[in-house]
């Protein structure tokens, strides 16, 4: 694979602040969420389905959080975490289920990013710099990592990428016990969001302090292609089934659809 091409599709506009952009493979195409932080510590946060394509309108799933952000999808239902506890949604209803900060050991105070197997709910904690396990209802901490924001698992493999919030940016692989960096850039500085197209073996990372979203070869760690001047570009997604990267920029408001094209 020599390069990727980013071509402009879409651009959901009057958001604010705008966080995560997800992704529900087990779900027909066209399952994509955003988590909305709203005003900054104010429960006036959401999360919604984006639907009617033709013309993009939001359809909230779940109202009165504070401040939203990573999402993730775990045995039928949809896990938010929020400030200081994780919300677990249940789509058809609306039903939420809540893990306060009681359930946490150490208590949380920034929880960031979600990422999710088919039994586990994993979920940072930026400013405690740990990165929670959640399973069968039971939390505890899985690793200790400085400023853990984005985190992303590889089911080929098993295993899990994470985004550390620093400056340079960094991103590093886990898996059997074992952490180490793959790569650090000041093109990712604040390094925030992570989506894996694991068929091609490249990760998309956006860097909220830079601006950037890069697309890294992870089997030779060569940058493939990189999009630039966005506003704070937070928790990205990518839909391998349409080759499509959607990214929140939250300063701007918006919410905006790329193609991905990969060229040889």
């Amino acid at each position: 694979m020599g390069h990727i091409v980013f071509s402009l599709l879409l651009i959901i506009t009057g958001l604010v602040n705008p966080e995560s952009v997800y992704v529900i493979p087990a779900l027909p195409s066209g399952s994509v969420y955003i988590s909305e932080i709203g005003r900054f510590g104010v429960q006036d946060g959401q999360v919604c389905l984006i639907s009617d394509w033709k013309a993009p309108k939001l359809t909230p799933i779940a109202t009165d959080l504070v401040d939203p952000k990573g999402i993730g999808f775990c045995q039928m239902k949809i896990w938010v975490a929020d400030v200081d506890r994780v919300v677990m949604i249940d789509p058809p209803s609306g039903k939420e289920d809540v893990f306060g900060p009681t359930k946490f050991k150490p208590h949380p105070a920034f929880l960031n990013d979600i990422c999710t197997t088919a039994d586990m709910v994993y979920v940072s904690d930026t400013q405690k710099n740990v990165v929670y396990e959640i399973r069968k209802k039971k939390i505890k901490v899985f690793l200790k990592l400085k400023s853990p924001n984005g985190i992303e698992y590889n089911p080929e493999d098993g295993s899990l990428y994470i985004a550390s919030y620093t400056r340079p940016g960094k991103v590093y692989k886990y898996k059997e016990g074992k952490l180490k960096l793959i790569y650090s850039s000041r093109d990712i500085d604040g390094a925030d969001g992570l989506a894996l197209c694991a068929s091609k073996d490249v990760l998309f990372i956006s860097g909220y302090l830079s601006g950037k979203v890069i697309a890294l070869n992870l089997s030779n760690g060569k940058i493939l292609g990189k999009l630039d001047r966005l506003s704070n570009p937070a928790d990205i997604a990518f839909d391998e089934r349409t080759n499509t990267l959607f990214i929140p920029e939250m300063s701007a408001g918006r919410v905006s659809e790329y193609r991905v094209v990969f060229r040889k």
